[in-house]
């Protein structure tokens, strides 16, 4: 029996950001409902396409008389895990929108229901004020990659994806005022904050 994914839409946390200047990191947890998602895993080859070198030494080993326009490749790994959001903001909403998720007060770090301008602003200041990479990774919780989804070890760390956030922007329209269009891509990256994962820790 199938049933809804435990988040319905996406969470993005961004962490460890000092978003109001005063020695203390805050967490910016932004919750987006009304969303478009595409998942992608684009792949990269140690060895592929037709005009490589390797692809022409490599064709010696084809049986004879199979065509040589085939390409070899060789999966090592490699290429990116993606998954593109595009989603709709709005003055009034009560979804968690900074650090605090309190619709009734604009913080330094919240912008919860406030108006679209201040909306984007907020995210916008945690993605340039914060650092989001490999040492320090935002958190994707999307469909059933969350707790108590069906990937969901959460002793390894799998109830989210450790991503890095590419090319956010935020579109607003004063024939729209009270509503507004973002769109991220959240690739997903190593943890370098753990010195070795529960599983090989358990190894030992």
């Amino acid at each position: 029996m199938s049933t809804q994914p435990p988040v319905n839409g996406a969470k993005l946390t961004i962490p460890n950001v000092d978003i109001d200047g005063d020695g203390t990191p805050e967490e910016g947890v932004f919750v987006m409902r009304d969303v478009e998602i595409d998942f992608s895993v684009r792949t990269e080859f140690v060895v592929g396409g037709q005009g490589s070198k390797a692809n022409t030494a490599l064709a010696g080993l084809l049986d004879a008389g199979e065509s040589t326009r085939k390409g070899i490749h060789l999966d090592a790994g490699t290429g990116d895990h993606v998954v593109d959001i595009s989603f709709s903001g709005w003055r009034g909403s009560d979804e968690q929108w900074g650090n605090t998720g309190n619709a009734s007060t604009l913080t330094p770090g919240d912008a919860t229901g406030e108006d679209p301008v201040t909306q984007m602003q907020m995210l916008d200041r945690y993605l340039s004020a914060g650092r989001v990479d490999s040492t320090n990774p935002a958190r994707l919780e999307v469909g059933q990659y969350t707790a108590g989804g069906v990937w969901d070890t959460s002793a390894l760390g799998e109830d989210h994806l450790d991503v890095v956030v590419k090319g956010p922007e935020n579109a607003y329209a004063t024939d729209r005022p009270s509503t507004y269009d973002g769109s991220l891509t959240c690739v997903e990256t190593a943890d370098l904050t753990r010195p070795l994962d529960a599983k090989r820790r358990n190894d030992y």
